[in-house]
């Protein structure tokens, strides 16, 4: 079944072509609908609250639910996600079963995350790295700002942004609310064509 959501955006927007113009991601607008959004904002008091992973490599205030792990396949947020996957590995050309993950992140108020580059798994490391397509699902005015390169990047509820988390530092300032965010990940090459 096709998702005019998904299919859209892919269609409107060029593989490889950041938005804005010399920019090192891609904005991805209305990528999601608000009912699937607020289904998966659910999950924040659905799921139970050990299933959500703190750490100490984590920031305090902040954890993630494993939606891979979690959903069952009949799920519609299940089928949303394999969706996304298969759009973002034709973006930037990679495979969705290549350290692939899906995760539901949680930042409570007064939690951030400081600059990081995320970790590059397995042995592949020369010539790929990690790419994130994270999604707003948190109200407007709810979310700390998302810097990537020391640059804001400017995101409203239900837009999406893929970039190469695996090479390019980034960080979400202190937010004053709750901010939800659906985060996949996957190894892909590191030049997207």
């Amino acid at each position: 079944m096709s998702d005019p959501t998904i299919d859209s955006w892919y269609d409107a927007h060029e593989p490889g072509r950041p938005t804005p113009p010399g920019s090192t991601y891609t904005v991805l607008l209305d990528f999601i609908t608000p009912r699937l959004a607020s289904s998966f904002r659910e999950l924040l008091s659905e799921a139970p609250g050990d299933l959500f992973i703190t750490g100490q490599r984590l920031a305090p205030g902040y954890s993630r639910l494993n939606l891979l792990a979690y959903l069952q396949a009949f799920d519609e947020r299940y089928v949303f996600i394999q969706r996304a996957q298969q759009k973002m590995a034709k973006h930037i050309g990679g495979r969705p079963k290549d350290w692939s993950d899906c995760w539901l992140l949680r930042y409570l108020p007064g939690s951030g995350i400081r600059d990081h580059v995320d970790p590059v798994p397995g042995r592949d490391k020369a010539d790929h790295t990690r790419y994130r397509l994270n999604v707003l699902l948190s109200p407007p005015g709810s979310s700390g700002k998302l810097f990537i390169e020391d640059r804001y990047v400017p995101l409203s509820q239900h837009d999406a942004i893929i970039f190469s988390s695996g090479s390019l530092i980034h960080r979400v300032e202190t937010v004053p609310e709750l901010r939800c965010i659906l985060s996949l990940g996957m190894l892909g090459p590191k030049e997207v064509q």
